[in-house]
């Protein structure tokens, strides 16, 4: 829409109890937040403290009171780098702001719009990830785009043994932001879970590809 604007806003620091920090990619064609969106966030709010939401689009002003309560900044720009543009920008914000600083900070949750949810609460997932042995896991796995397996990336969670580090920083780093959305895929969906696998780190699957 022509009054759609891009902006930046930001709410509140939340009060820590989770120790999580998390990065929702969106986008909104019609400058408008989807109800399922905010169900989603509200959903997140249950596991995390600090919710960055970044969109890949403008928005309308008259949004913004649909996010109080529900996020803690909310970040709506046009890039070139789809979901992972979004959640490289929100991570940049995140730690600028100290909500990364593993003092706080355990885990960084990166999610997107590209799925509903929760279909069930969000703990019940963390609390049965909690004592499994990785370094940072994902809702499902794939290998049907280049035969090798990866974490999906519309939910991602890493912990503080990565977080102490700068791999997320260097993965972004070697990867151009603009790309096609099938490079995008390729270049960072992919790639992701070899690259840390490769720096010695350890993943794991909500929901292995062995159960489907």
């Amino acid at each position: 829409p022509d009054d759609a604007v891009e902006e930046e806003w930001f709410f509140e620091n939340k009060p820590l109890v989770h120790g999580r920090t998390c990065v929702f990619a969106s986008f909104y064609p019609n400058g408008i937040i989807s109800e399922t969106d905010l169900i989603y966030l509200e959903g997140l709010n249950k596991v995390a403290d600090n919710i960055v939401l970044v969109a890949n689009s403008p928005i309308l002003p008259t949004e913004k009171e649909k996010l109080k309560g529900r996020v803690s900044a909310a970040i709506f720009h046009y890039h070139e780098g789809y979901d992972f543009g979004s959640y490289r920008i929100g991570r940049m914000f995140a730690e600028e702001k100290g909500w990364l600083s593993t003092d706080v900070c355990t885990e960084l949750i990166f999610a997107n719009s590209s799925c509903y949810g929760p279909v069930h609460p969000f703990n019940i997932m963390f609390s049965k990830m909690k004592n499994k042995e990785c370094d940072f896991w994902g809702m499902t796995e794939n290998t049907q785009i280049s035969g090798s397996t990866h974490l999906q990336s519309y939910f991602l969670v890493f912990r503080s043994a990565i977080l102490k580090t700068n791999a997320l920083q260097d993965f972004f780093g070697e990867r151009p932001l603009k790309a096609s959305r099938q490079e995008a895929i390729r270049l960072y969906e992919v790639q992701l879970t070899g690259f840390l696998r490769d720096r010695g780190f350890k993943a794991q699957a909500y929901v292995p590809i062995r159960q489907y």
